[in-house]
């Protein structure tokens, strides 16, 4: 597994975040067109995502390569994004 490490999500991750999930999204469903969600996802992440979850991010040498969101009410975890280059590495499992 590579050297990761996990952090809290802060508001500074936005754009990486949305960035991600686009690229991570766009590579495991590639018929779909993720771009033309963006505003929505962007106003999904904000709006209901983030008051509401514990938002953890992994990254490697200071990039973001994953992120999980969680209700830590509930414990329903919403969303686990892995950068594709780090499928299958553990990056997940963290």
């Amino acid at each position: 597994m590579p050297a990761a490490t996990l952090r809290r999500y802060e508001p500074r991750d936005e754009d990486a975040s949305v960035a991600l999930w686009l690229r991570t999204w766009q590579k495991a469903y590639p018929d779909l067109d993720f771009a033309e969600r963006l505003d929505w996802w962007r106003e999904r992440w904000r709006n209901e995502l983030l008051p509401i979850a514990e938002v953890v991010v992994a990254e490697t040498d200071g990039t973001m390569i994953g992120f999980v969101t969680v209700d830590p009410i509930t414990f329903y975890l919403d969303q686990i994004v892995v950068a594709p280059e780090y499928w299958r590495s553990g990056v997940g499992g963290r």
